[in-house]
């Protein structure tokens, strides 16, 4: 009962050994004494053949090795390293969570911009033909005011000269002694 062996496993693997070849190996068990915290042991056996000289004979007697390892620091540092594996574990799923959920925030920000970038593109350029257009009828309009001066000035010499010319026909019909047929 050094070992703890409290519910027999450990008893009932190494009285299998005797008489055979068989052996235990990496057999784990916890043990708590009350000088020591929990324990943990890894333990191994196989069966030995002694041979003793009794005199001028010789006797076969069959003993157990047993080799105690305590493991207990490594089975704790075991532990600590399952548990931080955990943790980081843990770690890395929330953290991917959380860029996968930035990365679709960026996408639908992304697409946004697309849309926005598009729209200002067709009002672009739903401006600049209103742009070409709007100078195109400028310079038509500039066109047709030139030709409309040419007209006007055209226009206003001949009313000028029409003028002149009744005033003529009213000098040459006041010398006949007729009375004026235009006022002007």
């Amino acid at each position: 009962d050094i070992l703890g062996d409290k519910d027999g496993k450990l008893t009932s693997a190494l009285s299998q050994l005797i008489g055979t070849k068989t052996k235990i190996e990496n057999f784990e068990l916890s043990y708590n004494s009350e000088k020591f915290d929990k324990r943990i042991f890894n333990i191994s056996a196989r069966g030995i053949v002694q041979v003793e000289k009794n005199g001028n004979n010789y006797e076969n007697g069959e003993e157990i090795l047993i080799i105690i390892e305590d493991i207990t620091i490594r089975k704790q540092a075991e532990e600590t390293l399952r548990r931080f594996n955990e943790e980081l574990e843990q770690k890395v799923k929330e953290r991917t969570e959380e860029l996968s959920k930035k990365i679709k925030e960026i996408e639908a920000q992304r697409i946004v911009t697309v849309n926005i970038s598009n729209d200002l593109e067709k009002t672009n350029a739903k401006l600049l033909k209103e742009v070409y257009e709007r100078k195109s009828a400028e310079k038509e309009l500039k066109k047709r005011l030139h030709e409309l001066e040419i007209f006007y000035d055209a226009t206003l010499g001949r009313e000028g000269r029409i003028i002149e010319l009744k005033h003529q026909v009213n000098e040459l019909l006041v010398q006949l002694g007729k009375e004026k047929e235009y006022n002007v």
